[in-house]
């Protein structure tokens, strides 16, 4: 199956399913669905910045939120309190059901709508850079999407 063929496919199987975990490395959102019975999730969507979260048309999270890096003189526990901060504005995601996935081929850009009038948008900066991907632990196999482009290869 062509890489954009299993994406078009994974993204539609993702309606109706919920959140399982979500997790916030640097600025980059991962979204995890399908539970294994060890409690491992089975398939994430990888969301690098920049991305933000909507909800009922108002922006309540967004990847500019999150603290890059630490200000001057600043001590590391009041770093991770901005930071935990900023990832608890995206929390409201954990447990919502994917009602609608789009994703615009030519611009790479994702929109997923969830229940409660949530809203996750990402925006592609680069043409020739991924923008997103998608972790699938079931087949361990990732997809890598940029604009105008979806690639596959090996989790490793």
């Amino acid at each position: 199956m062509r890489a954009q063929d299993e994406l078009r496919s994974i993204l539609a199987d993702l309606v109706g399913e919920p959140v399982f975990r979500l997790n916030i490395a640097g600025n980059t959102l991962i979204l995890w669905f399908r539970p294994a019975a060890d409690g491992k999730p089975l398939l994430g969507l990888s969301l690098d910045a920049p991305w933000r979260v909507e909800a009922q048309g108002e922006i309540i999270a967004t990847s500019a939120d999150l603290p890059w890096e630490q200000e001057d003189g600043e001590a590391d526990g009041a770093y991770r309190e901005r930071f935990d901060s900023a990832v608890a504005l995206s929390e409201p995601l954990t447990g919502l059901k994917v009602h609608d996935v789009a994703h615009d081929q030519r611009t790479g850009d994702l929109v997923l709508t969830f229940d409660h009038g949530h809203t996750m948008r990402t925006f592609t900066v680069w043409r020739g850079e991924e923008s997103w991907r998608v972790l699938d632990y079931k087949l361990e196999r990732r997809l890598l999407v940029s604009a105008r482009e979806v690639m596959a290869d090996k989790l490793s």
